[in-house]
């Protein structure tokens, strides 16, 4: 970059600085603040960035007003990513795509006209241009990356060129061409709407972040609910999934806090729900604990051998969780940010503790690890600032990741072991060892119990029955070294 302090030959604008953004391209900013103005101007293809702060206009991102381009045949990778000022951008007809970022978090944009040169818009183009009220999709137009219009909070229309061989526009809603791919809701849309017969998909982002859709009515006939699909709709009370639902992506509901009720209709072969909550068929995975429900209290099915990633998510009404033996995956965020929840029993047939699984629990005072865990992902209990005391029924420390506790002080937390082999092991492990102190577990057995409490026995066969020590802080050599009971009947 170099700064000159001179003026420019073309109307006199005072250049403040310049330099390359290309192989042919160059970059200039002319103004005074907070009002700047970049152009863009050469041959060929504009550079890509990591970041809007890795550009070479870095410093005076914020206050650009407006960018002209001219020449370039692309817009880089967050070119202008991140510039709040901005509110008029010229795309000229050399440009055929808009990559990736590229306008991410404008906030001051209210309008862009995209020229019929453009065929790519890349994913997340415009994501966040919360001025963004409406935008008009080109004939030239090929492909729209996912999420390219996501979080775009004031975005109300979405309007294609009735030419376009590829897309197509029905109420401001993007779709492909055949309306068989509902691609983009616009996020600024009031309301309730009824998704048309045509739709097989919900894409990826969808209606994300549409926090003015009250409800919303999914026809029999789609098939996929994409990724992220509902994400962030905060005013969507209730959703039905049809019967012909097959797949469901991930964090399809994420975050939205006023869902109270997942229902699913009974005749849906990959789907169920039981008392609002979301699940596979079988129901051996929880998929989604709608996060307004109120209930306080919440067990677990015992069917259930899996808590899905992101499932109890924001569910800042439970206070307690009942997880029931037969479980062994829970999994990534799967508990984030429950708020409320001061206990939780994990029982000694997980074997997996996902990332930032418990994250953001603030209230929860204890957990108990038991001794089948053999897996604690990174963040697992990050910010739970209300720990005092961590149970781990492990003889041998698991080796974990330094940020399993983030941001909690462990140094003030007490650290209880099964015995003083166990306790000298956990003394000098990494992470373990700076937890406030290492303790034995002092504390009796109340009972003992089998897994099965009735069972029919034929002549020659035989049962095995596994028996479970209560509580399960008790030491398990109560259990006098078995693992298991036959019982043989001749």
């Amino acid at each position: 970059m170099s700064v000159l302090l001179g003026t420019t030959g073309v109307a006199n604008a005072q250049v403040v600085a310049n330099g390359s953004c290309g192989t042919s391209a160059t970059w200039e900013l002319t103004g005074t603040p907070p009002n700047y103005t970049l152009t863009i101007s050469g041959t060929g293809y504009m550079a890509n960035y990591s970041a809007g702060s890795s550009t070479p206009w870095n410093s005076y991102r914020t206050q650009m007003t407006s960018v002209s381009i001219s020449g370039v045949t692309n817009i880089g990778l967050y070119a202008f990513a991140g510039c709040p000022s901005l509110a008029s951008v010229t795309i000229p007809s050399s440009v055929t795509y808009i990559s990736s970022y590229a306008f991410q978090s404008c906030s001051s944009l209210t309008s862009v006209t995209i020229p019929s040169s453009v065929t790519t818009i890349d994913v997340y183009a415009f994501t966040g241009c919360t001025s963004l009220a409406s935008v008009t999709i080109p004939s030239s137009v090929t492909y729209i990356g996912s999420g390219a219009f996501r979080n775009c909070t004031g975005l109300t229309e979405i309007n294609v060129d009735a030419v376009n061989a590829n897309y197509a526009s029905v109420d401001g809603v993007l779709f492909n061409k055949t309306k068989t791919t509902l691609i983009q809701y616009p996020t600024g849309k009031l309301g309730a709407y009824t998704i048309p017969s045509s739709v097989t998909t919900i894409g990826e982002f969808a209606f994300s972040t549409c926090t003015n859709l009250a409800s919303v009515t999914i026809p029999d006939g789609v098939t996929t609910i994409g990724t992220s699909a509902f994400y962030g709709c905060t005013s969507l009370a209730s959703v039905t999934i049809p019967s012909s639902a097959t797949t469901i992506g991930s964090q399809a509901f994420y975050n939205c806090s006023g869902l109270t009720e997942i229902s699913v209709e009974a005749a849906n072969a990959n789907y169920a729900s039981v008392d609002g909550v979301l699940f596979n068929k079988t129901k051996t995975t929880l998929i989604q604990y709608p996060a307004g429900k109120q209930d306080a209290a919440y067990t677990i099915p015992s069917s259930v051998t899996t808590i899905r990633e992101d499932a109890f998510y924001g569910c800042t009404s439970l206070a307690s969780i009942t997880i029931l033996s037969g479980v062994t995956t829970i999994g990534t965020q799967a508990f984030w940010n429950c708020t409320s929840l001061a206990s939780v029993s994990i029982p000694s047939s997980v074997t997996t503790i996902g990332s930032s699984a418990f994250d953001g629990c603030t209230s929860l005072a204890s957990v108990t690890i038991p001794s089948s865990v053999t897996t604690i992902g990174s963040s697992a209990f990050a910010y739970c600032t209300g720990l005092t005391r961590v149970y781990n029924l492990k003889p041998a420390p698991q080796s974990i990741n330094s940020d399993v506790f983030y941001n909690v002080p462990i140094s003030n937390v007490s650290l209880y072991v099964i015995d003083n082999t166990a306790k000298a092991a956990y003394s000098s492990a990494p992470v373990w060892q700076g937890f406030k102190e290492v303790l034995v577990i002092v504390v009796s057995a109340t009972g003992v119990t089998l897994d099965k409490s009735v069972t029919t026995l034929v002549v020659g066969g035989q049962e095995t029955l596994t028996p479970s020590i209560a509580p399960l802080t008790a030491p398990t050599r109560m259990l006098r070294g078995a693992v298991a009971t036959r019982v043989l009947l001749r």
